[in-house]
């Protein structure tokens, strides 16, 4: 598993068996501002994510490698404590990179306003709700 640092719009680990796909998507979601980390397969992603100091924000996985398919990643993924919460979404391939910007930012949105809800325990403050308001407005698609 590479990492890559940039901003910080989040971090996404990349599952993948084909080289060139994990190449294409770490240079794009790298250059937009994501922290970006890759696997070159099921049992290595779970592995490196085993000795990682936090789980990637999310994670996104090939369905179909050798060995380790992606369905049984997300099964194995989903019953660790560390990466159970780690949000999901589905795309099919081929990936168009709009959408999958598009997604990723709304999949970290939603996941920042669920660790927000956690971590209030039930009584959000005034700034909490001004936070999730924002955080709102920005995945709404731009008009025009």
């Amino acid at each position: 598993m590479r990492s890559s640092s940039t901003n910080n719009c989040g971090s996404v680990l990349i599952v993948d068996d084909d080289e060139a796909i994990l190449d294409t998507l770490r240079d794009v979601l790298m250059d937009t501002g994501y922290e970006v980390w890759t696997a070159a397969g099921g049992a290595e992603a779970l592995a490196r994510l085993r000795h990682a100091q936090a789980p990637p924000d999310v994670i996104l996985v090939d369905l179909m490698m050798p060995e380790m398919d992606g369905w049984q990643l997300t099964a194995r993924l989903r019953e660790e404590p560390a990466t159970a919460p780690v949000a999901d979404a589905y795309l099919p391939k081929p990936i168009q990179l709009g959408q999958l910007l598009q997604v990723l930012h709304r999949t970290l949105t939603l996941a920042t306003i669920r660790g927000m809800n956690r971590k209030a325990s039930g009584t959000m403050q005034r700034a909490d709700h001004d936070q999730i308001r924002a955080a709102l407005r920005a995945t709404r698609p731009k008009a025009g």
